[in-house]
């Protein structure tokens, strides 16, 4: 079994030791008392590699925003290398960390949605839904 998971956070960023650092974990409301508005949300997506995964091969990412009727409000793609395994004895594994500015322009359900393509292993795909809700204060 290939251990895998994603979450939503305010923020994520990678530490002097290379670490993921993750502030804010599951904030999918954003309260708003007027649209358009402004947020910023990170997704950080962890995998498990199979042995046969080597330093060097290429992976390509793509994280996208879908608003509450289904609309594009944000996309973005990118690529990068498997890095080195820093632990030898331990099973191999990767974390994906893209943090990225919305401007929302309708209260509802959004839907955050994260792809990573890694040879030698299935696709990874999750979404989790995000709320921007009118707030009266």
């Amino acid at each position: 079994m290939i251990e895998e998971w994603a979450l939503l956070a305010e923020g994520a960023v990678q530490d002097a030791r290379g670490g993921t650092t993750v502030v804010g974990i599951n904030q999918n409301v954003h309260l708003a008392p007027e649209l358009p508005t402004t947020t910023k949300r990170a997704i950080v997506a962890y995998l498990g590699l199979p042995d046969d995964v080597r330093p060097t091969e290429k992976f390509s990412a793509v994280l996208a925003v879908n608003g509450p009727g289904g609309d594009a409000v944000f996309v973005h793609s990118g690529e990068g290398v498997v890095g080195e395994k820093i632990w030898p004895d331990t099973p191999s594994s990767m974390s994906v960390m893209v943090e990225f500015p919305l401007t929302l322009h309708e209260y509802g359900r959004y839907e955050i949605s994260v792809r990573v393509q890694v040879p030698h292993r299935p696709d990874f795909e999750r979404v989790i839904s995000f709320y921007v809700i009118k707030n009266s204060n």
